[in-house]
């Protein structure tokens, strides 16, 4: 019988005998990528182990008698299971073979790895589920790979089993030993972006030190996006790490404080880009988006997982390939036809001002009784909002000149309401709309921070400026407008007090309206009460769509299923806390703290809309309770690929993770708005 098998002997056609984690890295190995050396205790092994120690149908009493809905009893069938497989002897010939194979690594330290049979499987992930011991020596082998065994009915993967169907399956733990490399950094990477499940986009994380605790989101890392179609970094985020995970002299991993160290970017332009075609690399061979684990050390990146990302859904596969995502809505958009016209021609002028070739054209959409909402292009999107492009403070300066100077001669135009100038008001309009778009990616929380004080004063002083002034000029010529079209139609219903008419009429409309023609005005009037009455309406290319054609363009580039997820909130309630986003949405309900997995009673003791605050979303937490009940989450650790991360899109409940401080200011019963949205994440607590 053979008990171990070298990592190079394996590929991805052995979960059944080396557990998902061991059979994806034969498979790594086998396509060049950089895996540290090792071998697999088989699953055949602990099946043995179990076996001879007369455990099989003393754990099959115990985990019969499980509830899923009572953690007690998951917690004593655990115990108890545990506690047997931890004082039974493992056979001397598998004993034999892990020794044998552990000298022929070479290695003072390895890393002891659980990999269960149905691990990473498109079924369920495991993610975090099982136990991993790093930095393990020779006297402490034996004792760490019993422990692997032993971790596949911990409290966590016992309610996992049971939420993903397996209870009655055969679920085996295979053991992973591989060297240990000593990582200066590490962390993990998605090929996929997981927020907005753009497919064009690779995230890495990255921190100092050992990548558990980036997995584990023990500390927050740094962020790069990176454009898979020209290798180019779109976006890098910079947090502070305070420690690092190290091994201690001994063995075993210690906490080390960084200093300054721990200000600077972990990898460099030249890192980033060599992981990233690492990366794509996996990516293809797969043929299907990887969650990776990674370490760098002596200037090279090992891989040490990579598996399948179950978490895209088919609900929202198609995401993957929409061009356009949410930017932002409002109550209300004065002369929103009008608006728009002049928006959408403000995109060709604002190429001279940096945009290169990359176009907006945005779509609008309203759908009736509710807020207006504009999506902008992904790729326009992530050129807006790189941290190069808004932090030139030469550019800020430029565009800040310009901006005031056309906002200063509108305000000379809107002066008179029977001098109205439409044409010179909406070129004007065009060309402050040109740079808007710049003053409001800068104005965003993340990257106001990148400027001083100073400057931040100035872009909010000199944005609000231009708001004020845009809203008059707009109320200008809609006064003018609607006071004619009401005479000529001598309207008396009360459509005057809930909709301007003004509101859906084109420049051209505008024109004949201000040349008080009462013939063309009458039919202009008819239309614009289509629009406005219409239940979805969609602007976009100089084309308009109303009710179904309206439904099919935004299904077409939008998805129906982003059109309403995201709510208007109109002032700002209460205390706001901010955190990063895991899964998108918005949602309102009342605070549950769970401090612990032992407070998790609380979930199934609630009524009503919760939104679940913890420190760490662990798989106690996730698995052991009725999660049907909350509505959203907000973590205070981790990062967006984080296991915390991961379990909550499984669940694909509106989540903000890595919220410094919503442990210590939201408490029970607080009520809560959570906004996650598609860069960043705001919760408002009363």
């Amino acid at each position: 019988m053979l008990y171990t098998k070298p990592l190079t002997k394996l590929s991805h056609k052995d979960v059944a005998i080396a557990g998902g984690k061991g059979a994806s890295l034969g498979e790594l190995m086998r396509t060049g990528v950089s895996v540290p050396n090792g071998f697999v205790v088989l699953a055949n092994s602990s099946n043995l182990f179990i076996k001879e120690a007369g455990l099989q149908q003393e754990i099959r009493i115990q985990l019969n008698k499980v509830d899923k809905d009572k953690v007690r009893t998951a917690t004593r069938a655990s115990k108890r299971i545990q506690s047997m497989i931890l004082r039974a002897k493992i056979p001397q010939e598998i004993i034999d073979a892990i020794t044998k194979d552990f000298s022929t690594l070479n290695a003072k330290y390895v890393a002891v790895r659980s990999s269960a049979t149905a691990e990473d499987s498109k079924l369920a992930t495991w993610a975090g589920q099982l136990d991993t011991y790093l930095n393990t020596t020779e006297k402490t082998l034996l004792e760490n790979v019993q422990k692997c065994c032993a971790s596949l009915y911990t409290t966590r993967a016992i309610f996992y089993r049971l939420e993903h169907g397996l209870k009655d399956s055969n679920v085996s733990v295979a053991v992973v030993v591989q060297e240990m490399i000593e990582s200066e950094k590490a962390g993990v990477a998605f090929s996929v972006h997981p927020v907005t499940k753009d497919k064009n986009q690779i995230v890495i994380e990255a921190g100092f030190g050992l990548g558990e605790a980036v997995v584990s989101g023990l500390i927050t890392p740094n962020a790069y996006v990176v454009s898979k179609k020209n290798n180019k970094i779109i976006d890098t985020t910079i947090h502070k790490q305070t420690k690092a995970l190290y091994r201690k002299n001994n063995g075993g991993n210690k906490w080390v404080g960084l200093g300054v160290k721990g200000e600077k970017q972990v990898l460099n332009k030249k890192n980033i880009l060599t992981l990233s075609e690492i990366i794509k690399k996996i990516e293809k061979h797969y043929k299907t988006p990887q969650d990776i684990e990674w370490a760098f050390a002596k200037n090279k990146f090992y891989i040490m997982q990579s598996r399948a990302i179950t978490t895209f859904s088919q609900d929202t596969a198609g995401v993957t390939d929409l061009k356009y995502s949410h930017i932002l809505a409002s109550k209300r958009i004065i002369l929103s036809l009008l608006a728009m016209e002049t928006w959408q021609k403000s995109e060709k002028i604002s190429q001279k001002f940096g945009y290169k070739k990359i176009r907006n054209a945005p779509f609008f959409l309203h759908e009736k009784d509710k807020e207006y909402r504009v999506y902008y292009k992904n790729n326009y999107y992530a050129y807006m909002n790189k941290q190069s492009y808004i932090s030139n403070v030469a550019k800020l300066n430029r565009f800040s000149k310009i901006f005031l100077e056309s906002n200063k001669e509108l305000e000379k135009l809107i002066v008179n309401i029977n001098d109205i100038k439409p044409v010179d008001i909406l070129e004007r309009i065009s060309e402050i709309f040109a740079l808007t778009d710049y003053f409001f990616f800068i104005r965003s929380e993340k990257n106001l921070a990148l400027f001083t004080s100073r400057e931040q004063e100035k872009i909010i002083k000199l944005r609000s400026y231009s708001e004020k002034i845009i809203h008059n000029a707009f109320t200008f010529i809609l006064e003018g407008a609607n006071e004619i079209m009401h005479t000529v139609n001598k309207s008396t219903d009360s459509f005057k007090k809930n909709v301007y008419l003004a509101d859906y009429i084109t420049k051209s409309d505008l024109i004949i309206v201000l040349g008080r023609d009462k013939h063309n005005i009458k039919d202009i009037t008819k239309k614009a009460k289509e629009n406005a009455t219409a239940e979805y309406f969609v602007y976009h290319n100089s084309n308009i769509y109303i009710n179904s054609e309206a439904l099919k363009i935004i299904e077409k580039h939008v998805g129906l299923k982003n059109k309403n997820l995201f709510a208007y909130k109109s002032e700002k309630i209460g205390n706001v806390l901010h955190g990063s986003t895991a899964v998108i949405g918005y949602v309102e309900g009342k605070a549950i703290v769970i401090k612990n997995w032992q407070d998790g009673y609380k979930i199934n003791e609630a009524i009503g809309d919760i939104i679940l605050v913890c420190p760490d979303l662990t798989p106690e937490i996730s698995s052991g309770f009725n999660m049907d009940k909350i509505r959203g989450m907000i973590v205070e650790t981790g990062s967006t690929l984080c296991h915390a991360a991961i379990v909550a899109r499984e669940h694909n409940k509106p989540t903000a993770i890595s919220v410094s401080g919503s442990g210590d200011l939201i408490h029970d019963g607080m009520s809560l708005k959570l906004d996650a949205q598609k860069t960043f994440s705001k919760i408002y607590y009363t």
